[in-house]
């Protein structure tokens, strides 16, 4: 026998699943829920490898509550989930080579040519307050 209350719970739950879904797309068609999306997915660990037991239970959880929203975004709207991986994986590279060029600003400015002219230079002032 069909119970009303199971019937009314598995309708409320679609309900809220399709409503998801459509929530989704609307905030995926936008680049700041892209990347909010992204954000919120790093945050939970997900790219992360962890290799100590320490905090694994905690790491677990937030990992898959991240997997979950990613398979979510995914679902309700597979290019914008997708697009938005591609836009944090071209940020990250332009944030990277933003870094390696000031950072070779840097040792220019400090008369070095290279990280390992850094290095080099390290060793000599070492020696000569050694020897000296």
């Amino acid at each position: 026998m069909k119970s009303a209350l199971n019937e009314l719970t598995a309708r409320h739950e679609r309900e809220d699943a399709e409503r998801r879904s459509r929530d989704w797309a609307v905030v995926l068609s936008m680049p700041e829920g892209r990347r909010l999306l992204q954000h919120v997915v790093s945050l939970s660990g997900l790219y992360l490898v962890h290799t100590s037991s320490d905090g694994l239970e905690l790491a677990t959880g937030r990992r898959n509550l991240g997997a979950e929203l990613r398979a979510e975004a995914l679902a309700a709207a597979p290019e914008d989930a997708a697009l938005a991986e591609t836009e944090a994986v071209a940020e990250a590279k332009e944030r990277s080579a933003a870094i390696a060029e000031a950072m070779r600003k840097d040792r220019e400015a400090r008369g070095e040519s290279s990280i390992f002219g850094s290095l080099l230079n390290r060793g000599e002032k070492q020696e000569e307050t050694t020897n000296g």
